[in-house]
């Protein structure tokens, strides 16, 4: 596959997590308070959807939450740190696996009551 069809199917990629995070996080609101948590797991569900739809197209899933993360406007000193915290340590926190599990699911479900309950609790 030439560079540029990879990069075509990356930004396309990319799209598809967005459409589906709007989808998982239409009208949530955060807990008020100073708590990280709900940010780690909302980084740690981006993270699983990106493992199911990266599986999908046999792309490397943390090339493409970096990616992702890049065309959201981070520079690539933020998106890596994002995505080596994300990868390394949330994912192994109390939280980290149903987190990534539910983004996982999430891709073949999008059942947004499910994502609520977990993200917001």
């Amino acid at each position: 596959m030439s560079e540029q069809n990879k990069t075509v199917e990356m930004t396309a990629l990319c799209g598809e997590v967005q459409r589906l995070l709007r989808l998982a996080t239409d009208g949530l609101q955060p807990p008020s308070g100073s708590s990280e948590t709900p940010r780690r797991k909302m980084s740690v569900f981006t993270y699983g959807v990106c493992l199911a739809l990266a599986r999908r197209e046999a792309q490397e899933p943390a090339a493409l939450y970096l990616e992702y993360l890049l065309q959201g406007g981070l520079s690539m000193a933020a998106a890596q740190t994002v995505v080596e915290r994300t990868t390394l340590k949330f994912m192994y926190t109390e939280y980290g696996p149903s987190c990534c599990q539910l983004g996982e699911r999430f891709v073949q479900s999008e059942d947004a009551a499910e994502v609520a309950m977990t993200l917001l609790s």
